[in-house]
């Protein structure tokens, strides 16, 4: 699941560091889940959907954070709402397991 996941971000990150989401998916990569939360943390704040949606998964997986399935389809409806695919299905699963949503 983590070979998917980060082939995912990857294939969703720039050939550049300028927005920072290649240097955050190479942290994951690494195992360096903390610190990539951390990174994920601030593109999502900035309204990246790529950082929103991976932000997701690491809250539903508890990778870097503490496990939490409410803050999972929090990120995961942003991302959603503004197209990513993964997401939407997602927050599709967690409405349908009652995982953090109402």
């Amino acid at each position: 699941m983590r070979s998917l996941l980060l082939l995912l971000l990857l294939s969703l990150a720039p050939l550049t560091l300028a927005d920072g989401f290649t240097e955050a998916a190479r942290a994951y990569q690494a195992g360096e889940y903390r610190k990539a939360f951390t990174l994920f943390l601030e593109l999502a704040k900035k309204g990246d959907p790529r950082a929103q949606s991976t932000l997701g998964y690491m809250y539903g997986a508890g990778e870097g954070v503490r496990q939490d399935f409410a803050e999972a389809a929090r990120w995961h409806r942003k991302a959603a709402e503004q197209g990513v695919a993964v997401s939407q299905h997602n927050l599709g699963v967690a409405y349908a397991e009652g995982q953090g949503v109402k």
